[in-house]
C-alpha cells in the first residue's frame, strides 16, 4: 500500500503505474545509505527481470538496430517517458526525457542508463562503449561515480538525458541474434502498441510541447498537425480527460520553469526557453501558476 499497489500477486504480469514505481524508488532510497545505489544496481545485476520488448531488442542484429527498436517500443515499458534515437554521419544519440523534472527522477536515469549499457556491453562482449553521457539535472554530490560507472565523459545540466555512441559502435553485431525469436516477439509488441490506452494522447501532446517549447511551432495547431489531426479534434479528444491544449502547455512550462531555475538560469533565459515573447509575460504566468496547486496544473 505504501508504494500504491493493492496486491503483489500479479506484479509480474500486470502493468505498474509510474506513480507506484516512483514511490518504490523513494521508499528504497529512504532505506539505503548509498547515494549511487541505482547507478550501480543494474550493471551489477544483469539477470534482473526484463520486459519482453527488452528481450526482443536483445535479438536485434546490431547495436544500432537495438537502439532504434528500443525507441519504437518504449511505450510498452516503464523505463522512460520519452525516448528518441537520432542518427548523424558520425554519432547516434539515444535520448530520453521524463515529463517532470523532479530531482528524484535522476534515480530513474541512473538505473535506466546503467541497465542499458550493461546489456549492450554483454551483447557485444565489451565492444560497445559510449563516447559521452548527458543528463538534464544538476550534478549530484556523487558525480564522480557516474564517470567511473560509465567509463566516459558525463555532462550535467544539459537539455536532455542521452547516451552517445559513435557510428562504428552502432554497426557492431549482437551476439546470439535470433531472427525467428525477434519476429515472434515483434508481432506481440506490435499488437500491444495497437491496444495502448488512449491516454497516450496526453503523453504525446506533452512530448511534442517539450520538443518545440522554445519555438514558434509550440501551439495547438502545429501540435495537432503533427498528430495528424486538426486543433478542434485534438481539443475534443483531450476534453474526454478534462483537459485542453493550454492546460498541458501551462503544466509543462511550470515544470520547466522550476527545472531551469534549479539549474541557475536567469529570468531572460527562462523566458526564451519557455517560448514567451517578453519577460513580463513569463512573470505574469509564473504568478498565475504559483496561485494553483502544482498537482492540479494538468
Amino acid at each position: 500500500m505504501i508504494i500504491g499497489l493493492d496486491s503483489l500477486e500479479n506484479l509480474s504480469t500486470e502493468p505498474v503505474s509510474s506513480d507506484a514505481l516512483h514511490n518504490l524508488v523513494t521508499l528504497l532510497r529512504e532505506k539505503l545509505d548509498d547515494e549511487g545505489f541505482f547507478l550501480h544496481f543494474r550493471r551489477d545485476n544483469a539477470s534482473a527481470p526484463r520486459h519482453f520488448s527488452t528481450w526482443m531488442s536483445d535479438n536485434c542484429a546490431t547495436v544500432g538496430d537495438l537502439l532504434m527498436n528500443l525507441c519504437q517500443y518504449s511505450q510498452l515499458t516503464n523505463i522512460a517517458d520519452w525516448i528518441r534515437c537520432e542518427n548523424s554521419a558520425n554519432e547516434t544519440h539515444l535520448s530520453c526525457r521524463n515529463l517532470s523534472f523532479d530531482l528524484e527522477h535522476r534515480l530513474y536515469y541512473e538505473y535506466i542508463f546503467s541497465f542499458l549499457l550493461a546489456r549492450i556491453d554483454r551483447l557485444t562482449h565489451g565492444g560497445a562503449q559510449p563516447t559521452a553521457i548527458e543528463f538534464c539535472y544538476a550534478e549530484p554530490e556523487y558525480g564522480d561515480d557516474y564517470r567511473s560507472a560509465f567509463s566516459c565523459p558525463v555532462y550535467f545540466g544539459r537539455h536532455r538525458n542521452a547516451i552517445i555512441f559513435d557510428s562504428e559502435t552502432t554497426k557492431l553485431k549482437i551476439d546470439g541474434h535470433d531472427p525467428h525469436l525477434f519476429s515472434t516477439l515483434k508481432r506481440q509488441a506490435d499488437q500491444q502498441i495497437l491496444d495502448i490506452d488512449p491516454k497516450v494522447l496526453i503523453f504525446n501532446v506533452k512530448a511534442l510541447i517539450i520538443d518545440t517549447l522554445s519555438h514558434d511551432q509550440c501551439n495547438a495547431e502545429t501540435i495537432a498537425s503533427r498528430l495528424h489531426m486538426d486543433k478542434a479534434t485534438l481539443n475534443r479528444k483531450l476534453k474526454k480527460f478534462g483537459l485542453n491544449f493550454q492546460a498541458i502547455l501551462d503544466n509543462t512550462r511550470y515544470e520547466f520553469s522550476r527545472h531551469y531555475g534549479s539549474l541557475g538560469f536567469g529570468t531572460d533565459e527562462i523566458t526564451h526557453r519557455l517560448g514567451f515573447s517578453e519577460t513580463s509575460s513569463y512573470k505574469r504566468a509564473l504568478k498565475r501558476w504559483q496561485l494553483k496547486d502544482p498537482l492540479d496544473m494538468s
